[in-house]
């Protein structure tokens, strides 16, 4: 009995159980997940978790609820990355980063408990939010964000400066 015992936690220990932080609801088209150098098709359900990246070519989109109740529309020709999603009683933290392409996104219960640890990076700026609903593009150098209410507002910011948001009420 003892080295069946053994034998279970050696094949345990040999898979990776990471918790998913995400998964995927909806996908238009076809889409790939990257995770850890392994490429794969994207399908309804698939578990999406930190370091993950999501590129999508064409028409294809791609819809993800994170697992605070955040959801993320990930646009047509775009590469999306998941940097970090940590949402428990003890850390809240949400990093994306949108490295090409286009996206939507509806914060869920960060924007209410930590909103200013809710980000997405591009290479030209970091967007943070104060609960809201926000469109965002990122061509070349250029970035676009399309503030669509709901929520406090958000903050904008480069190198350079920052530009706060917000909705009076």
């Amino acid at each position: 009995m003892g080295s069946v015992i053994v034998l279970f936690w050696l094949i345990v220990l040999c898979f990776d159980f990471a918790r998913a932080q995400g998964v995927v609801m909806r996908v238009y088209g076809e889409a790939t997940l990257t995770h850890k150098k392994t490429t794969r098709h994207v399908e309804v359900g698939s578990a999406v978790q930190n370091g993950d990246a999501i590129m999508t070519q064409g028409h294809d989109r791609v819809l993800l609820r994170l697992d605070d109740g955040t959801s993320v529309q990930i646009g047509s020709n775009s590469y999306f990355v998941l940097q970090e999603d940590t949402f428990t009683i003890k850390k809240q933290n949400i990093v994306m980063q949108l490295r090409e392409g286009a996206m939507r996104f509806v914060t869920g219960k960060i924007s209410k408990v930590a909103p200013e640890r809710f980000r997405v990076k591009t290479t030209t700026a970091v967007i943070g939010i104060r609960g809201t609903d926000v469109a965002m593009f990122k061509r070349d150098c250029r970035t676009g964000v399309l503030y669509l209410g709901r929520g406090n507002g958000m903050y904008i910011q480069n190198d350079h400066s920052r530009s706060e948001l917000t909705q009076k009420r």
